[in-house]
């Protein structure tokens, strides 16, 4: 029976963890049982880890899919698999060489906690968690009062946010080309003057944002449609 003297451990074959990067001078010293004695040393490289790390387009509603962009770094060798985790029981492996962005439907509305794992190929592993949020669908829906052929319709927007921040985007499509530019408005509450008699599809597609920074009037759309039809002088409403 002999005895091993390592600067840390006496074990025959003991595992070390390094706290920080850099280069380590390992002494070992041995000792049989006749009290002969003998040592090396030998320098141990500790790579620094990878650093994980990810953006995302979140808040979305909860029927649209979530955009993460990998924004991983490693300073030694290369990054070889992503892990992703997105904290609904769904979790997706992504290796080298194929691309580490991804995207993710949430099943509801929430908060949910992201985790990305980077794996570099000498085996370094890191790990970055955020939070991603989905909102509620805003709910489109408008009124308008009767009319005759030849007046001017008002439109009232009866749309709710449904908890998805506040409503800041109107986009309403009179179905009348004939009109020219005034066949959309950006307005709230808009008023049309439809150019003939007929039957007109009337959309309003409406946006919210509980996300200033992210101030794209694409996100949280709903749209509501309604038929006008204007037969001389009345007017009747088919849904």
């Amino acid at each position: 029976m002999g005895l091993w003297r390592w600067g840390f451990s006496y074990d025959q074959d003991p595992v070390h963890s390094y706290t920080a990067a850099g280069t380590y001078t390992v002494s070992l010293s041995i000792t049989d049982v006749f009290g002969a004695q003998n040592s090396m040393q030998m320098d141990v490289y500790v790579r620094p880890l990878p650093m994980a790390l990810f953006d995302d387009n979140s808040p979305t509603c909860s029927n649209l899919p979530v955009s993460f962009t990998d924004m991983s770094t490693t300073l030694y060798g290369y990054i070889e698999q992503w892990d992703w985790d997105f904290g609904d029981g769904n979790t997706q492996t992504i290796t080298a060489p194929a691309p580490a962005n991804t995207s993710h439907t949430f099943p509801s509305t929430g908060i949910y906690l992201v985790t990305l794992s980077v794996t570099t190929n000498e085996g370094c592993e890191h790990s970055f968690s955020k939070t991603v949020e989905t909102t509620p669908i805003p709910g489109a829906n408008f009124y308008f009062a009767s009319q005759c052929q030849g007046d001017v319709t008002n439109f009232s927007d009866q749309s709710a946010a449904n908890g998805s921040g506040v409503i800041n985007y109107w986009s309403w499509d009179f179905g009348d080309p004939l009109s020219g530019t005034a066949n959309t408005s950006p307005l709230q509450n808009p008023a049309h003057q439809f150019s003939s008699a007929g039957t007109y599809g009337v959309q309003l597609i409406i946006s919210s944002s509980g996300a200033a920074q992210i101030p794209l009037p694409s996100r949280w759309i709903s749209s509501h449609l309604r038929r006008l039809t204007f037969p001389g002088a009345r007017y009747a409403l088919m849904s």
